[in-house]
């Protein structure tokens, strides 16, 4: 990659987008791509398990939240009184 030219790594660029732009048989988001986000090892080499044609969407849903940047919500475990 350290001697591709301008005109090859847009090629690739492109290609990859490309890719990726597919139309997902299914709204569901692949548990690979969460799973790959969440031990941060999704980049530009990372390739599904499920393989180029994988029917699940690699996008976070809306409003998702990485598990290391979850913050714990308190319990109240004080007893009612009645």
């Amino acid at each position: 990659m350290g001697n591709w030219d301008q005109e090859t790594l847009e090629k690739a660029v492109a290609e990859k987008e490309k890719r990726e732009k597919q139309k997902n048989k299914t709204d569901k988001i692949c548990k690979f791509f969460l799973d790959a986000i969440e031990k941060r090892k999704y980049g530009w080499r990372w390739v599904c398990p499920n393989g180029m044609d994988c029917i699940y969407k690699h996008c976070l849903p809306p409003g998702y939240v990485l598990k290391k940047d979850e913050v714990p919500v308190e319990v109240d475990t004080t007893p009612l009184e009645e």
